[in-house]
């Protein structure tokens, strides 16, 4: 098995839209480290953050890791974590702010 410890990915959200972070790889499982939720804009913006399962594939309410929590004004959040994850379960997140600047970054490990 071949592990590598990485930015699993990047994302700038859209107005209250679903956005994956990341998608976990075909025959691959992932441990997420940290979800780096950073707001570039003067106005504070709730964020959503979901982890969902790839054979359900759609999000439920018992998938938020984060659901309408609060960035303040050019701030960042991090959330340190450990969520263990298996090929096609997806990282979800969203911004409600409009004409924000906001971006996710996700750290972590991929062992295939």
């Amino acid at each position: 098995m071949a592990e590598a410890t990485k930015r699993l990915g990047a994302v700038t959200v859209g107005l209250n839209i679903d956005t994956t972070l990341y998608l976990v790889p075909a025959s691959t499982k992932s441990v997420l480290s940290c979800i780096n939720a950073c707001n570039m804009s003067a106005s504070g913006v709730s964020i959503r953050i979901a982890h969902v399962d790839g054979r359900i594939n759609e999000v439920s309410a018992e998938d938020y890791i984060a659901y309408d929590e609060l960035v303040p004004a050019r701030t960042n959040i991090a959330y340190q974590m450990g969520i263990c994850m298996e090929a096609a379960d997806t990282i979800l997140v969203r911004g409600d702010g409009s004409g924000v600047s906001f971006a996710f970054q996700a750290w972590g490990s991929e062992v295939t």
